[in-house]
């Protein structure tokens, strides 16, 4: 006779208990409360939480390089032990979910945030983002790699980042969400989220925590890099212009009135072929629909001096920089 039980199934079920922690052992048993085939009351916010999670976590994936899957898996553990600790599924909102995802994220990157491997992974990122943008289409796995073996041998050698150095890891952090701030970033202290009553503090932290993210991710890939948080739109592409391109660019949006002047020309229809064709050259080959994300996100911006300032840091990015010591 068999020793094992009688699969359990999909959909049905068994009021078990999920594990608390990694190295503890789950305790599901048939509750005898629990009629077989009932759905529990739970089992939808439950779905929401997880669906929510999942969502994040796509997003923090494409923003850091590491796996959504695992990121996700993270963040679930965390709020299924704040459900043991007595926080209902009902209580954790779509603020909560976003703010303690993306800080999984960055906490699984901070291996990457000293040196080589980050200024590696940087650069091989950009590549990447370049190729989809031209040829319009995504990089594979395989092509991916190629490119971060020609990103690590294009570097100094004793300046090149660790082989896979471009690959999420699973190993890189032990990740706990506590009360400690990591790499600048506001603390999340899921103890205090569980013990919040008032959903708008939630909303709140996580409100705070997308301003760190954001001016984390401007520290580190510039300004435009993190407006396309707040819009997508498409990124410079380096290396595409020459120094003189470069200044020529900058005089011209200047003598057409300013960067924000072209941004609310082009969304009006008021733009002509020469201003558009100046304003759009650091992005290389994009159609209508990529111009029109691109002139929302310099709106963003604000005042004219702001959106200048954002113009000439794009055009630096899409500029070939001068070999050291070269005239």
């Amino acid at each position: 006779m068999s020793q094992h039980q009688a699969r359990v199934p999909a959909g049905v079920t068994t009021g078990g208990q999920f594990a608390r922690d990694r190295r503890s052992t789950s305790t599901v048993t048939l509750a005898p409360d629990t009629a077989a085939g009932q759905p529990d009351e739970a089992d939808g916010e439950v779905r929401r939480v997880v669906d929510q999670a999942r969502s994040a976590a796509r997003f923090a994936s494409r923003r850091t390089g590491q796996d959504s899957d695992d990121i996700a898996g993270d963040a679930i553990l965390a709020m299924v032990e704040s459900n043991n600790r007595g926080r209902p599924w009902t209580a954790m909102s779509r603020g909560e979910i976003n703010t303690i995802v993306p800080r999984i994220a960055y906490r699984k990157m901070s291996g990457l945030n000293s040196g080589e491997d980050f200024e590696g992974f940087r650069r091989f990122r950009a590549e990447v983002a370049r190729i989809e943008q031209s040829e319009n289409r995504v990089v594979g796995d395989a092509e991916a790699d190629r490119i971060a073996d020609r990103v690590r041998m294009s570097m100094p050698p004793k300046r090149r980042p660790k082989i896979g150095y471009h690959r999420p890891s699973r190993d890189r952090t032990d990740v706990r969400i506590d009360a400690q701030p990591t790499d600048g970033l506001l603390g999340v202290d899921v103890d205090y989220l569980s013990a919040a009553d008032d959903s708008e503090d939630i909303e709140q932290s996580a409100f705070a925590y997308r301003l760190a993210e954001i001016e984390q991710i401007r520290h580190q890939e510039g300004r435009w890099a993190a407006m396309t948080v707040l819009r997508p739109a498409p990124l410079p592409q380096p290396n595409l212009l020459s120094e003189q391109q470069a200044t020529e660019l900058r005089r011209q949006v200047t003598r057409m009135g300013g960067a924000r002047a072209v941004a609310m020309a082009w969304r009006e229809g008021r733009a002509s072929p020469q201003a558009a064709a100046a304003y759009f050259a650091a992005f290389g080959e994009i159609d209508d629909t990529g111009r029109d994300q691109v002139a929302e996100t310099f709106m963003l911006a604000g005042t004219s001096e702001n959106t200048d300032r954002v113009f000439s840091e794009v055009v630096s990015n899409a500029t070939r920089r001068r070999p050291a010591g070269g005239r």
